[in-house]
């Protein structure tokens, strides 16, 4: 797997990606939530996007404006572009905003495994360099699990007409 960062004035490193593509089975393009020039241009370049938002209000807008811009650009430049789903990250299940903007996601685009809950061992293991496995909460160790059951189903090929 390929990880291609975008440098620090935001400009895109695509030619290259599309260089590097051929070797790689999977190449991920980390992309800012923005449409700017760098998401377009990764567009143009991917074969399948995936979508990692929140279930908020802005987001789902957000997700709204994606579809439309991943519409314009098969039109005009990559006809192949596939949408694969979204991964829902900082769910909060336990408020009505947050199931219901789940519920308005899920109308308008596939989401993959289970919406990752909002949890405090995220930030707390970020900080402490640590892996949420080693954390070894029960927390942590339960979204450790989320993480690896979505991982596998993108291996296994969500998004390329196979469950």
């Amino acid at each position: 797997m390929a990880c291609i960062l975008p440098d620090s004035e935001g400009s895109g490193t695509i030619p290259g990606v599309i260089q590097l593509a051929p070797s790689y089975e999977l190449v991920v393009i980390d992309c800012p939530p923005s449409l700017d020039l760098l998401t377009v241009n990764a567009l143009v370049a991917a074969r399948q996007a995936l979508v990692v938002s929140q279930s908020a209000l802005f987001s789902a807008n957000g997700l709204a404006r994606l579809r439309r811009t991943i519409d314009v650009v098969r039109r005009s430049y990559n006809p192949t572009l596939e949408l694969m789903g979204a991964i829902i990250n900082l769910h909060e299940r336990n408020t009505i905003a947050g199931r219901e903007q789940l519920a308005e996601i899920a109308d308008c685009i596939t989401i993959i495994g289970d919406p990752v809950p909002k949890r405090v061992v995220l930030k707390d293991s970020a900080e402490a360099q640590t892996s949420l496995l080693d954390w070894g909460t029960t927390d942590a160790r339960n979204l450790a699990s989320i993480y690896r059951r979505t991982s596998g189903l993108l291996m296994e090929g969500v998004g390329n007409g196979t469950p």
